[in-house]
C-alpha cells in the first residue's frame, strides 16, 4: 500500500499561507495544507455534482481542514479556482461548551476573508482535530450551522480529511504529523483501522507537542547547552519555577 503523509506531497511553499488562489495553474504556490483542502473540495464536488449544468455553476462548497494550531478554510465552485484562507486553530475534544463560540467566530472570519455570502453556501465539510465522537461532531455542526443555516454540514475527523485528500475512494495509509499525530488504514473511502493516538499526555508520538515536551524537559534538566537554555528562558519563560507553576 502507498504510504503518504497529509503534508507529504512535494509542494513548494512559495505562496503565503492564507492567500487567495485565483489561477488554477498556480497549484505549485499553495501550501501543503491548502493543497489538501482543495483536493478534498474537488473530490466532494465530484461526488455531489448535480446533473443540471445551471445548478452546477452556482454550487458553493466550503471545506475546512482544522488543526489545533490553525484551520485552512477552502471554498470551491465549479469553473472557478479554489480559494483558501487560514485562521487560528480549534481542537474540539479539549474545548468546553462555551469555547464553541470561538469556532463560530473563526468561521465568520473565514467567510469574510473569502468574500462569501453565507446563504449561498450549499455544503460544508469540516474535518477537525478532536472530532472523535457523535456528541462532539454535533456541537461542531451546531456552531457551523449558525453561520451556514441553509447548508448541508458534514463533520469528520482531521484524519478522515487527510485520507480523503490523499486517496479519495482508493486504499492506503494516511498519516498526520502536526500539533498532534495520527494514522489510519484507509480502504474504499472509509477508515478501516486506526491506532488511537491518545493525546499529547499519553501519545501523539513525533508530533509538535511531543517534540516540544522533550525540548522543555531537556532544558529544565540542564541537558541543553547554556545558549539554548538562555534563549528559551528569555523568549518563552522556560524556567523550572515558571513551568512548575503552570
Amino acid at each position: 500500500l502507498p504510504v503518504q503523509s497529509h503534508y507529504g506531497r512535494s509542494v513548494p511553499s512559495g505562496g503565503a499561507s492564507g492567500a487567495k488562489l485565483r489561477n488554477p495553474r498556480e497549484s505549485a504556490k499553495r501550501t501543503p495544507a491548502a493543497t489538501a483542502v482543495c483536493t478534498i473540495a474537488r473530490y466532494v464536488l465530484t461526488l455531489r455534482r448535480p446533473k443540471r449544468q445551471c445548478k452546477m455553476q452556482t454550487q458553493t462548497t466550503v471545506v475546512a481542514d482544522a488543526g489545533s494550531t490553525k484551520i485552512s478554510w477552502g471554498v470551491c465552485r465549479p469553473n472557478y479556482a479554489p480559494e483558501v484562507v487560514t485562521t487560528a486553530g480549534f481542537n474540539a475534544v479539549t474545548a468546553r461548551s462555551e469555547d464553541f463560540c470561538k469556532l463560530y467566530e473563526l468561521c465568520v472570519e473565514a467567510v469574510s476573508e473569502l468574500g462569501l455570502t453565507a446563504l449561498s453556501v450549499e455544503e460544508v465539510h469540516y474535518y477537525g482535530a478532536g472530532c472523535a465522537t457523535a456528541a462532539i461532531n454535533a456541537s461542531v455542526a451546531s456552531a457551523l450551522r449558525c453561520v451556514f443555516p441553509q447548508a448541508q454540514i458534514y463533520v469528520g475527523s482531521d484524519l478522515e480529511g487527510a485520507a480523503r485528500a490523499l486517496f479519495g475512494e482508493g486504499d492506503g495509509i494516511a498519516c498526520i504529523l502536526g500539533t498532534g499525530s495520527n494514522s489510519c488504514l484507509w480502504r474504499g473511502g472509509i477508515i478501516e483501522a486506526n491506532v488511537p493516538p491518545l493525546g499529547y499526555i499519553l501519545g501523539d508520538e513525533g508530533s509538535g507537542a511531543s517534540l516540544g515536551r522533550r525540548l522543555v524537559r531537556q532544558a529544565l534538566r540542564g541537558a541543553l547547552g547554556q545558549r539554548y537554555r538562555d534563549e528559551l528562558e528569555r523568549d518563552y519563560g522556560v524556567t523550572r519555577e515558571e513551568t512548575l507553576q503552570r
